[in-house]
C-alpha cells in the first residue's frame, strides 16, 4: 500500500502576476461575501466593477493573485504623499484556499513596497468593523487599528488602519 505524498511546501498554490483583461470582472462576479458587504457599505450599491477599476487605475502598482488559472484577489498601492500610501485588496471566496501562503506573500509584497519606496513610512486604509477575518489578516501584516468611525455611503462603521515601516 502506498501513501499519498504531500505537495511540496516550496511551491506556492498561487502566483502573483500583472492584471489582465477580464480579471476584475471575474473577481466582481465571484466576490466573497465579506468583501461584497464591505464594498456595499462603502459605495452604497452593488455595482463594484467601476470602483474597482478606478482603484486599479489610480494605483501606482496593482497585481492579481491567481490560483489554478483564476484570479482570486486583486491588491494594490497608491501613494498620496511621499510618506503615505493607501493599500487595498478585494478577493473571491477561493482566496481562503491560499490563507497561510497568502499571509507570507502579503508580508513579502508589503516589505517590497516599503523597500522600493524608501521615503514611504505608512500604508493605510479602512476596514469594516464587521470584517473580523479582514482585521485578523491585516493584524498579521502588522496593521494598527483606530476606533471605528461611521463612513461610506451607508455610514457603516469602519476602522482606520495603518501599517508602518519597521525600523531596522
Amino acid at each position: 500500500m502506498t501513501t499519498p505524498t504531500k505537495p511540496s511546501r516550496s511551491r506556492l498554490p498561487f502566483v502573483i502576476r500583472e492584471i489582465r483583461d477580464g480579471d476584475l470582472t471575474f473577481i466582481v462576479e465571484n466576490i466573497r461575501s465579506a468583501d461584497a458587504q464591505e464594498l456595499e457599505a462603502a459605495y452604497g450599491h452593488q455595482d463594484f466593477l467601476p470602483g474597482l477599476e478606478a482603484s486599479v487605475a489610480a494605483s501606482d502598482e496593482a497585481r492579481i493573485c491567481e490560483l489554478d488559472g483564476d484570479p482570486v484577489a486583486v491588491f494594490g498601492i497608491r501613494r498620496f504623499v511621499t510618506s503615505t500610501a493607501a493599500i487595498f485588496c478585494v478577493a473571491t471566496g477561493r482566496v481562503a484556499e491560499t490563507d497561510r501562503h497568502l499571509v507570507r506573500q502579503s508580508r513579502r509584497v508589503i516589505g517590497q513596497w516599503f523597500k522600493g519606496r524608501r521615503r514611504l513610512r505608512t500604508m493605510l486604509n479602512y476596514v469594516s468593523a464587521k470584517g473580523i477575518a479582514h482585521q485578523h489578516w491585516l493584524a498579521t501584516l502588522g496593521a494598527e487599528f483606530s476606533p471605528a468611525v461611521p463612513m461610506g455611503a451607508t455610514g457603516a462603521l469602519f476602522h482606520p488602519f495603518a501599517i508602518r515601516r519597521r525600523s531596522k
